[in-house]
């Protein structure tokens, strides 16, 4: 290989370099654009109804129910990469451990209803206790007690 060939490498290396840094700029603005457009706008994105229903033995006195979280979308602008997240509440270590569940909502069009089917776990005597949290990156946008 001459110097003209290991030039010619490096010089492509260089480019998808900075490629990759454009990508990441571009990834940093729209965040920025998002979290501008929350400070700036009246988005209200909600937990608008969580249930439970059916009833099984895990193990023990560890109960698991099927549980549906329903989320709108009250607001005037439409929102990318929302995070819904539920955690339990209480001192019950498998069913803190069981409830730590995270779901990616894509996309939630203003106006528009978004249901997320799930298992829920809880102890026998204690009830379903969960803190449901939807974010827009480290924003909290609702939060949602069962407890």
């Amino acid at each position: 290989m001459d110097e003209q060939e290991t030039d010619n490498i490096e010089l492509q290396n260089q480019i998808l370099e900075l490629e990759n840094q454009t990508l990441e700029l571009q990834n940093q603005v729209n965040q920025l654009t998002q979290l501008s457009t929350i400070k700036n706008s009246s988005i209200v994105v909600k937990v608008t109804n969580f249930t439970t229903s059916g009833m099984s033995t895990i193990v023990g006195v560890l109960m698991e129910s099927d549980a549906t979280i329903t989320i709108q979308n009250l607001g005037t602008n439409d929102l990318k990469g929302l995070t819904l997240a539920m955690v339990h509440i209480g001192d019950d270590p498998a069913a803190s451990l069981m409830n730590h569940q995270s779901f990616k909502i894509e996309s939630l069009e203003a106006g528009e209803e978004q249901t997320v089917s799930t298992n829920v776990y809880w102890a026998l005597g204690a009830g379903v206790r969960v803190m449901i949290s939807i974010k827009l990156d480290d924003i909290i946008l609702d939060e949602y007690s069962t407890y």
